[in-house]
């Protein structure tokens, strides 16, 4: 887990974005991040690494972008990694 990740989780906790219906876009997740020093390929990368963790789920199509959402255990790792 890394720093990415760790701002990754928090976008989507923060936004509330927790089930497929209020889950966000890669774009919208990068647009949140945006002034720290990480492309959107590499936030997209990352998207694909937690989803194959289990700490992000895919949501619904908003359009022909997949959306991402933050997941129980996705939480629990976002809130042991603030201590």
């Amino acid at each position: 887990m890394n720093k990415l990740a760790y701002l990754i989780l928090n976008v989507l906790k923060d936004a509330g974005a927790i089930n497929k219906m209020s889950s966000m876009s890669a774009p919208d997740v990068h647009y949140e991040i945006r002034e720290s020093k990480y492309s959107y390929s590499a936030v997209y990368k990352k998207l694909k690494q937690l989803t194959i963790m289990g700490h992000v789920m895919m949501g619904i199509k908003d359009g022909s972008s997949n959306t991402y959402y933050i997941t129980s255990t996705g939480m629990r790792v976002a809130e042991s990694l603030k201590d």
